[in-house]
């Protein structure tokens, strides 16, 4: 990646320059210190463009479709409308279209060390969220938080915005350790509203996926717990309710789905038992023989012998 020239300065930011990425020339725009907050209407919209920071917008009024584009080049196109915001990554580049007349939004940028004078410009994501002023140290927590398209369900997400948007434009005695409570307030409450989301996500729904993907992966090797972890749901609270939706617990249902499919087996094809168990998960013969049983009701080999 090469840094060119700074190209002009821009009267709501430091200056803009341009970096080079693929033969590629985008928009950097540097903020003046480490905080900063704006209140903006882009006309025409806004090309694809980074930042040298951490970038929160909400939109105001109006609507538009965002862009963003991943280190891989892949992009998404995210229809967005007032209530949503999103926490932009700054190694993310995105860019707004198909703007409404009435779009307005609200910016607030932050360097990380803002939150802790020990990390650089370029502190990582879960870094920033496990920070003890934040507190958040599940694994992969900052991918549902960053770079995703988030709504402000109560108004208090706006709230925080505009309070660090007046505490930028005053300027008064403080200003920094204020607008340093409010965007951290603002990562906290879209955090915990993520961990809510996943905790009651539809309970029906969460049963609904894990019925899904036990169909669809059956034959490897996972638990509910990392399923639970991955995902960043309670455990307790996901086995509780599987089992109250669907009558019997998770490994039930998984040795179920498993023996089913080797019922198919048993009678479609000359395979060895101890291979359809390896087939559907079980690649031990004897606990494979042993659970068959159980939930079949009868030993492979009697299965295969009645049914065929």
């Amino acid at each position: 990646m090469k840094k060119t020239k700074i190209t002009h300065n821009h009267p709501e930011h430091e200056n803009i320059s341009f970096i080079e990425s693929d033969h590629e020339l985008k928009e950097m725009v540097s903020i003046p210190s480490d905080f900063f907050a704006l209140k903006c209407h882009h006309l025409n919209g806004r090309a694809l463009h980074t930042h040298n920071c951490i970038e929160m917008f909400y939109i105001l009024s109006g609507s538009c479709t965002h862009i963003v584009e991943d280190n891989s080049k892949q992009r998404t196109y995210r229809q967005l409308t007032s209530g949503n915001y999103y926490i932009m990554d700054h190694s993310i580049s995105h860019g707004f279209e198909n703007l409404s007349k009435d779009f307005h939004i609200v910016n607030v940028l932050f360097l990380p060390h803002l939150i802790d004078a020990s990390f650089s410009d370029i502190a990582n994501t879960e870094q920033l969220i496990s920070h003890p002023s934040i507190g958040f140290t599940i694994p992969k927590l900052s991918e549902k938080l960053f770079n995703q398209p988030l709504i402000d369900k109560n108004g208090k997400i706006l709230r925080l915005f505009e309070r660090a948007w007046q505490t930028y434009i005053a300027q008064e005695f403080g200003a920094r350790s204020l607008f340093r409570c409010y965007i951290t307030e603002i990562l906290i409450i879209s955090l915990r509203n993520i961990l809510n989301e996943g905790n009651h996500l539809g309970r029906e729904q969460v049963i609904t996926y894990l019925c899904a993907y036990i169909d669809k992966h059956y034959a490897e090797d996972f638990s509910l717990a990392g399923l639970c972890a991955e995902n960043d749901w309670n455990n307790s609270f996901v086995s509780r309710k599987f089992k109250e939706v669907m009558g019997i617990t998770f490994e039930t249902y998984l040795q179920s789905t498993r023996c089913r499919n080797a019922c198919i087996l048993l009678v479609e094809t000359r395979m060895k038992i101890e291979e359809i168990g390896e087939k559907v998960g079980y690649p031990e013969p004897c606990h494979f023989r042993k659970i068959f049983k159980r939930i079949i009701g009868t030993s492979a080999s009697a299965f295969r012998r009645y049914n065929r």
